[in-house]
C-alpha cells in the first residue's frame, strides 16, 4: 500500500495544477472585399436584380476562432455594371468563389425587384445555373426583392 500511494503521489502532484488555464484571443484577418478563403460553408446564397445591377447576399458560417458554433455571418457582394448591362461573367466569377467553398450546395435563390424584365431575368438563371467550368448553382428558387 505504501509503495502504490509512492508510485501515485508524484503522479497527482505533477498534473493537478491548481493555476487556472487561460486562453489566447485570436481572429482571422479579414480581407478588403469579396469572399475570403478562410470563410466557412456558405449557408445561403441569394442574388439580388435590379434592372441595372445585381448582388450576391450570403450567408456563411463563420470560422473564426472567437465564432461559436453555428455562428453565422451576412455578405452582400456587388456586381459592378458593365457598359452593356448586367455583368453575368463578374457574377458568375464570383458563385464560383462561393462554390468553391460549398461544392455540395445546390440551391440558390433569386430575387428580382418588380421592374426587373422577364427576359433579363431568364438570363441571369441560366447564368447562375453553370458557367463554362460547369455547374454551379443548378437549383433557382424564385422570390421578392428585400
Amino acid at each position: 500500500m505504501a509503495s502504490l500511494l509512492f508510485l501515485l503521489l508524484p503522479f497527482l502532484l505533477l498534473t493537478t495544477s491548481a493555476q487556472k488555464l487561460v486562453g489566447l484571443h485570436m481572429q482571422v484577418q479579414a480581407s478588403a472585399g469579396g469572399v475570403t478563403p478562410q470563410t466557412g460553408e456558405v449557408e445561403h446564397i441569394a442574388v439580388v436584380m435590379t434592372p441595372t445591377a445585381l448582388s450576391i447576399r450570403a450567408r456563411l458560417k463563420r470560422t473564426d476562432v472567437r465564432a461559436s458554433a453555428e455562428e453565422l455571418e451576412e455578405r452582400e457582394i456587388p456586381i459592378p455594371a458593365t457598359d452593356d448591362g448586367l455583368n453575368l461573367l463578374g457574377l458568375q466569377e464570383k458563385l464560383r468563389s462561393l462554390k468553391a467553398l460549398s461544392p455540395l450546395q445546390q440551391k440558390i435563390a433569386l430575387q428580382p425587384q418588380d421592374d426587373v424584365l422577364a427576359h433579363q431575368l431568364v438570363v441571369v438563371m441560366d447564368a447562375v445555373r453553370s458557367d463554362n467550368q460547369g455547374d454551379l448553382f443548378p437549383q433557382v428558387v424564385l422570390g421578392q426583392a428585400p
